[in-house]
């Protein structure tokens, strides 16, 4: 299992629908996750449809399962592309969702 704490109001968080185990309220504007899923990249990605701030993450596997994502995550990033096209701007359609 893993446990974070965010920077999320618990009435937030219960009205997600996400794979949340157990949310504890820390103070009006933070609160606790403990949730599991299948891998710790699992747990990850789960953590990422928050979008929000995490900190005092465990188990040690969760934190260092995080830096490979950033570090996979900021390679494929790169270069960051300019929001108005011009250098560094993607080619029409890539990036795009369909």
């Amino acid at each position: 299992m893993a446990e974070v704490s965010t920077s999320l109001p618990r009435v937030r968080m219960s009205t997600s629908k996400r794979a949340t185990t157990s949310v504890r309220i820390l103070d009006a504007e933070h609160c606790r996750l403990t949730l599991g899923a299948w891998s710790w990249a699992g747990v990850a990605g789960i953590l990422a449809t928050f979008d929000t701030e995490l900190t005092e993450l465990r188990p040690p596997e969760l934190v260092h399962t995080f830096h490979r994502l950033a570090r996979r995550w900021a390679s494929s990033a790169s270069p960051d592309p300019s929001p108005h096209g011009g250098p560094g701007a993607p080619a029409e359609g890539v990036g795009t969702l369909v």
